[in-house]
């Protein structure tokens, strides 16, 4: 009489638990090179960097930035869209050097997408001093952005308006003596007061 084969039958989810570790690892390394190690010939330098905007804020979170902005100005109208230059300084905490350039990546006003031209203009910044910026920022508003801006105002607006986005600040920053070429991505989530209100 032949043995009979004892059959292990597979279970369906046995194997999705399985699947999805592998898939999480797969996900956290590809978080992880998000970044390359150089950026146009500077070496990325990845810090966690507290920006605040207004005072009150900067104190509460310990900030190691503090950017403050002034009233954005109407600049031209174009096939781009809107633009607008806003003046702005800042003070940096526990750190010195010469910001070469900034560029700006996926900025939100608000929810609608704003370009912000890459700002050429170098300048010194030193611990715990304010500094303002040379020129004032260009920011762009799209036609489309700007017609659904200018309808959400029409309809009452918000008091403030909510800044989303990643800067890459470009430049040479100064530890124990000596200078270092690096470009560090900056976070920025905050709010600003309306300036249409």
């Amino acid at each position: 009489m032949p043995r009979s084969v004892k059959r292990r039958r597979q279970v369906p989810g046995k194997r999705l638990p399985v699947a999805f570790f592998i898939l999480a690892v797969l996900c956290a390394a590809s978080a992880a090179q998000e970044l390359p190690n150089k950026i146009r010939g500077y070496k990325v330098h990845r810090t966690d960097l507290s920006v605040a905007n207004d005072e009150a804020s900067a104190e509460k979170r310990d900030a190691s930035v503090y950017l403050e902005f002034g009233d954005p100005e109407f600049s031209d109208l174009g096939l781009d869209g809107v633009t607008f230059l806003v003046p702005g300084s800042l003070t940096a905490e526990g750190k010195s050097g010469k910001i070469e350039f900034l560029t700006f990546r996926d900025f939100t006003v608000n929810g609608l997408p704003v370009e912000i031209r890459e700002y050429r203009d170098s300048f010194d910044f030193h611990n715990g001093e304010m500094v303002s910026l040379p020129k004032p920022l260009e920011i762009t508003v799209s036609i489309p952005s700007a017609i659904r801006g200018a309808a959400d105002e029409i309809d009452g607006g918000s008091p403030e308006w909510e800044v989303k986005g990643r800067i890459f600040v470009f430049g040479r920053f100064k530890k124990y003596g000596f200078s270092f070429k690096r470009v560090v991505p900056v976070d920025v989530a905050f709010r600003v007061p309306n300036p249409l209100k």
